[in-house]
Formats: C-alpha cells, structure tokens, sequence
C-alpha cells in the first residue's frame, strides 16, 4: 500500500513539474534593433489590471503595459514607447528590452529577442552575401535557414539534407562550404532583384539532448542601392570625356611653354 501511494505521489509530482515546464515554455518573437515589436498574446487578455511584465535579464522586474477599461495603456516609464489598444506594442525597442514577458491572465510567456543589424547596399544584379556565423565546437545543429519579413527563403536540414528555397530565390542561392566544420551559415545570392530587399534573419537550431534550441547570430537589411549598370557606363563615359579635356589641356599648356623658351626666328 505504501508502495503504491510513494508511486502516485511521484507521478503527481512529475505530472506537476511537466505541467510547469509547459507553462513558462517561452515564444520567441525576434525584432530588429530600432523596429516595434508586438505581443499577440496581449489581444487575447481581457482580464482587468492584468499586466505585461519584463523579466529582465538581470532578474528584475518592469511592468510594461496595464490592461484597464477594455484597453492596454502604456506602464510608468513607457509612456513615448507604448500606445493604447487592444494588443501592445513596444516601439523603438533598445538592447534592454531582451528578456521575457509574462502575461499572468494565461500564464504564458514570450521571450523577445532584440537583434542588431547591419546595412547592406546592393545593386540591382550583382551578387550579396547574408553573413552568419555560429560557434559549433561540441554542438549538433541541426539545421539552418533565413527568413526574410518573417517568411521562410531558403534554409538547410544538415540531418536529413534536405534544401528548402522559396520558388522566387531558386537557382540563385548557394550556401558556404562546410558550415558545420567552419560555423558559417552565410548565404550568397546571385542576380540581386529589386523585390529582394528587406530584413533577413538567421537561424540556427541546436539539438541539445533532451530538447532543441534556436539561435539567432546574425540579422541583415538589404537596401537597393539606386546605382545600376546603366548608370556605371555613364559613369565610365564621363570619366573618359574628363581624361580626354585633361589631356587637351596638357598638350595646350605644353605648347605655350615651348613657345616661350623657343624665341621666334625672324630673318
């Protein structure tokens, strides 16, 4: 009898801690640096008083929004950065802001992960390479891949091989050699098309054990830069029309210096 009863104890106990795990399990919503990010969760709470809370990094707490007569309105000190509505909104997000968000109501939480970024200008034709790099000493990834705007564009099962290419990227990506050797997930693609700009993100998936892990080392904005081929022949052409006058005016000064170091013959 004793036996059975230390027996359901711990499957209670175990049923507990899974239910736990489960509820502080944790969606992860990346944003670049500068850019809003928006909770979706928060549309769903409609509990008065309740509140987002960050649960910073550092082990602090911030209370960043108040849900009060059918609205959420911005917490002390987020006043410039939330606005009042049905969901929040975190604009012009800072380093700072990574960490979780808890919204009691339901018990879930979302981790925000805040990327910096770098510019890239590419021209229209040319080729760009989206850099990401990744420690993989020890590690098992999985796979990678990039998304750009939130939408899946190319990305690649290390396991299983397989290659997912958004059909309009299809013959025009190619993936460095030896990622998982080297940790380098960059990508390059070919023939830059105009509708190929925006904000690409990086993603690594790591296996570790017992449960997976997604990483993100790198984010990148691709701007079209106004510079096309056209344009550098044009470039070219007047380059070669000022070496031309540039000359012309060589030969013109070295002529009236000869003449006046050569005195006239006059019989």
């Amino acid at each position: 009898m004793d036996f059975l009863l230390r027996k359901t104890a711990r499957l209670c106990l175990l049923l507990v801690f899974t239910l736990l795990l489960s509820a502080v399990s944790a969606e992860l919503i990346p944003v670049l640096l500068g850019e809003s990010a928006t909770f979706p969760t928060t549309r769903n709470c409609s509990k008065e008083n309740a509140e987002l809370i960050h649960r910073r990094r550092d082990n602090s707490n911030r209370t960043v929004a108040r849900y009060q007569g059918g609205k959420w309105s911005a917490a002390s000190g987020y006043e410039d950065r939330v606005d009042q509505g049905k969901t929040v909104t975190l604009n012009n997000t800072n380093i700072n802001d990574n960490g979780l968000y808890e919204l009691p109501c339901f018990e879930t939480a979302t981790e925000l992960d805040v990327l910096p970024f770098h510019v890239v200008q590419v021209v229209v034709g040319q080729p760009v390479t989206l850099q990401c790099h990744y420690v993989t000493t020890n590690k098992k990834v999985e796979c990678a891949w990039w998304e750009k705007d939130g939408k899946l564009v190319f990305g690649t099962n290390f396991t299983s091989g397989e290659i997912k290419l958004d059909p309009s990227f299809k013959g025009r990506v190619s993936l460095a050699d030896k990622p998982l050797d080297l940790g380098n997930f960059s990508a390059t693609v070919q023939q830059f098309r105009q509708e190929d700009g925006g904000d690409y993100i990086c993603y690594v998936q790591v296996d570790r054990k017992k449960e997976t892990e997604r990483r993100i080392p790198a984010a990148t904005r691709l701007t079209v830069n106004k510079l096309t081929a056209a344009g550098c022949a044009g470039y070219k052409v007047s380059t070669g029309f000022l070496v031309a006058v540039l000359l012309l005016l060589c030969v013109a000064l070295c002529f009236i210096c000869y003449r006046r170091v050569t005195p006239d013959r006059i019989l």
